[in-house]
């Protein structure tokens, strides 16, 4: 009897034990984009030795960004080459990172209807704190209400013909991301605008 009693107390103690060394995992909040090109690019499918491109990017902006590694890495990924020297590229890929910043509805609404080559909004730029609560100070933005951004204009040109009749079919479009809910800092869904702006531009490419 006094094994016993023993035994379910040793088995007692070793349940507690494991009981306070639980971890509880909480998930964390995952956030999503959405891209909108302006006018579509239709490229046509060329063979492997002729999948190559040369890269003009070009950050109008003041934040570090690592969108175009991303590019380069991803449509590398699809077999294409990028060329130092432009006279040996099948497509020339111009890409102008105009802007990035927070939006309000009616502006969304704006930028989402905008084209390639088109005047840009006053944003209010994310390189400002911002809150989401309503005690704000002239140091802080309150982001209630509003949409974080991401604003590109892209031209891809591709050779056609040969010889002396070599020409190039050229295709413009604004690139526009952007949150799909409003209230989110803008470095909690960076990630997230990165990857959409890549997905679409890769897609492009066959």
């Amino acid at each position: 009897m006094i094994k016993r009693i023993f035994y379910l107390l040793s088995i007692s103690v070793i349940v507690v034990l494991f009981a306070g060394c639980a971890t509880v995992v909480v998930p964390q909040q995952t956030f999503s984009a959405q891209t909108k090109l302006s006018s579509a690019v239709e490229l046509n499918a060329v063979s492997t030795q002729t999948k190559t491109i040369y890269l003009i990017w070009q950050n109008n902006t003041s934040i570090n960004n690592t969108l175009k590694s991303q590019i380069r890495s991803s449509i590398t990924q699809k077999g294409y080459q990028f060329v130092a020297d432009q006279s040996k590229a099948q497509f020339l890929l111009q890409i102008s990172l105009l802007q990035i910043g927070l939006a309000d509805p009616d502006q969304l609404q704006t930028l989402l209807n905008s084209d390639y080559g088109d005047a840009l909004l006053t944003l209010l730029p994310i390189t400002i704190p911002q809150v989401t609560s309503a005690d704000t100070s002239a140091d802080t933005i309150n982001i209630s209400g509003l949409i974080p951004v991401m604003l590109l204009d892209m031209q891809v040109s591709e050779k056609v013909g040969a010889g002396q009749t070599t020409g190039w079919n050229r295709y413009q479009t604004r690139v526009i991301t952007r949150s799909p809910q409003p209230n989110i800092m803008f470095d909690q869904v960076k990630s997230a605008m990165n990857q959409s702006v890549v997905d679409a531009i890769v897609k492009i490419f066959n």
